[in-house]
């Protein structure tokens, strides 16, 4: 998923033990963490949702593999992702979703960058860039 050795993955994991190390998100109730991914153009981060917190729709620009760690989401088809599992959404695929109330989600996250889609975030895609 990421394009780190397994010793990288280890050292990235335990900087992530520290809060500081995790940045607060435009959207309320996520926080991020940057990993250096090794590879130009792919994104590379931990996303750590609050339970009950809603992920607006949105576009992807290329495909994002994620892997759930911690938690769960349920998408917009009603497919529910729970710890352990994986998903991967292909490029130009939109869907929105919402973390489950039995707790903190926390998902691995390998993208090309992704797009608002729903009508109060279009502002905030040149953000993004």
């Amino acid at each position: 998923m990421w394009s780190l050795s397994p010793e990288q993955v280890r050292s990235e994991l335990a900087r992530a033990q520290t809060r500081r190390a995790w940045s607060r998100a435009p959207l309320p109730g996520l926080r991020t963490f940057e990993v250096a991914a090794g590879e130009p153009g792919l994104g590379a981060r931990l996303l750590s949702f609050e339970p009950g917190v809603s992920f607006p729709k949105h576009r992807h620009r290329g495909e994002e593999q994620l892997l759930v760690l911690e938690g769960a989401f349920v998408d917009t088809l009603g497919v529910t992702v729970r710890a352990g599992d994986g998903c991967c959404m292909a490029p130009e695929s939109e869907h929105e979703l919402r973390i489950l109330d039995e707790g903190r989600c926390v998902a691995a996250v390998a993208e090309r960058g992704i797009e608002f889609t729903g009508p109060l975030l279009r502002f905030a895609n040149w953000l993004m860039r």
